[in-house]
């Protein structure tokens, strides 16, 4: 087993002997500690995920009973219909169209 592992070590040295790094400097300097503004500026620069199901799901059970207030006090069952010569409307907004014209 020890056997194979130098033949490949030696193997793999003679394939990549002619290779070197041309960037040492910048490979180091990327190994080197961030200063804030740099930690800050990569912080900022995260992509944000955000799972659709459970945003929307939370934004439903806040808005429904937000909601139920509102359509709650517009209850329509109290307005009261009037007729006046075949064409009905709205109690309250023929009294509220009735000041405007006395006006």
């Amino acid at each position: 087993m020890d056997r194979e592992k130098e033949l490949m070590k030696k193997k793999l040295e003679e394939e990549l002997n002619d290779v070197t790094f041309t960037r040492q400097n910048q490979v180091l300097l990327k190994i080197e500690k961030k200063s804030f503004r740099e930690k800050m500026a990569l912080f900022l620069n995260k992509e944000i995920e955000i799972n659709v199901i459970p945003v929307s799901l939370a934004i439903m059970l806040i808005a429904l009973p937000l909601s139920y207030g509102i359509f709650k006090n517009s209850n329509v069952s109290e307005r009261k219909m009037i007729e006046i010569a075949g064409s009905y409307y709205w109690e309250d907004e023929l009294e509220g169209r009735l000041n405007i014209d006395e006006d």
